[in-house]
């Protein structure tokens, strides 16, 4: 497989510009790259590309059959200093792989399922857990530097078939300056908890465990409580920390201080998603034909998003850009891969190596 030894970016963007980091250009130190989840690199690939290594592993289960809210479908792999680590919820643990081998360095395991990316900083390696915890664990040993209880009790309920506890960590956590923030806790009446720690001693920079008790409107028309439901990898967005809440909308935080910035209950009437036609004639409100000799429908797409004031949508080109783009050539993420079999998850590069996960539970390595 031969790639032009060009610039290689990943078009997947997000809120956010690059922020500085404690790490090197080659690494991918945390979910999409950045603090700002820009999944965007000034790296280049070697002009030809063969596989070194793969590890495979169990299939995952997400945690949620809406696909809107499947962080966890797949592996989520990031790389800092050669060391490739990533995370299971099949087997609660995070393991170190050496890059250029494949070979295991170690593994730590939790109480509980870790649904989301580790992220690597200077020579640790931090991740939460269903059990309610973020741990930081030397990146070279996998020994245990500190481990911090996000929650108040050790209250434990069923879970996707396990027993977690009642705030897991489901706010995937996000380091920028040495100061890594994180979310506990998914049903607001039981209390939800955000975080900014230090990344060297796990001590309380600030804690905001006030937002899962907001009075507003509810789509079923009535008044009531309601409030911040964290699920989702954590985004920085200049002096902003935005917290991702499923399909609901995200919560905005200064992270100096953890304030709250923003946040809506959804409104009445208001459906989270949507979909579109297109059509030689739309249907009309009330009636019950669609008098057209072609009628496309894709139930995938639920956004119509614009760059450059382009439409962008799921064919590829004009499209939701899912590809690397190297050089003249694209590749996109349903495209195969020589070597590589499965339907790709993710895709990533680092330190001149491309790693390929799946879905079916494999992470393959090329490289020159």
């Amino acid at each position: 497989m031969r790639y032009s030894a060009l610039r290689v970016s990943l078009l997947l963007l997000l809120l956010g510009s690059l922020q500085e980091r404690a790490v090197q250009a080659s690494d991918w130190a945390m979910w999409r790259k950045d603090p700002a989840r820009s999944a965007q690199t000034e790296q280049l690939l070697p002009e030809s590309l063969h596989l070194q290594w793969v590890h495979r592993l169990p299939q995952l289960e997400p945690a949620y059959k809406n696909e809107r809210l499947q962080f966890d479908a797949g592996y989520e792999p990031v790389v800092k200093d050669e060391i490739l680590f990533f995370g299971s919820s099949q087997n609660d643990s995070v393991t170190a792989l050496d890059l250029k081998t494949g070979k295991q360095l170690w593994k730590y395991t939790t109480e509980g399922p870790i649904r989301f990316a580790p992220v690597s900083w200077k020579d640790a390696v931090y991740f939460g857990s269903d059990d309610g915890c973020l741990y930081a664990v030397s990146a070279q040993t996998g020994k245990l530097l500190w481990k911090f209880r996000a929650v108040p009790s050790r209250r434990l309920i069923l879970g996707n078939r396990r027993l977690i506890s009642v705030w897991p960590v489901r706010g995937g956590p996000v380091i920028e300056n040495d100061t890594v923030y994180f979310a506990a806790g998914v049903w607001p009446f039981e209390g939800v908890f955000i975080y900014a720690l230090d990344t060297t001693t796990g001590k309380v920079k600030w804690m905001n465990d006030r937002l899962g008790f907001l009075y507003g409107q509810h789509p079923h028309a009535a008044e009531a409580l309601g409030g911040v439901t964290p699920q989702g990898y954590l985004v920085i967005s200049d002096n902003e920390l935005i917290v991702p809440c499923g399909t609901a909308f995200p919560a905005r935080l200064n992270k100096q201080t953890g304030k709250l910035v923003a946040f809506e209950l959804p409104k009445p009437g208001r459906t989270p998603g949507g979909w579109f036609t297109a059509a030689d004639k739309a249907a009309r409100r009330g009636e019950t034909e669609v008098a057209t000799p072609s009628l496309q429908f894709d139930r995938d797409v639920n956004s119509a998003r614009h760059e450059n004031g382009q439409n962008y949508g799921p064919d590829g080109k004009r499209g939701l850009r899912q590809q690397i783009q190297v050089g003249n050539q694209s590749l996109k993420y349903q495209t195969p891969i020589p070597g590589v079999d499965g339907t790709i998850h993710s895709l990533l590069v680092a330190s001149d190596y491309l790693i390929a996960v799946t879905l079916e539970g494999s992470i393959y390595c090329l490289g020159s």
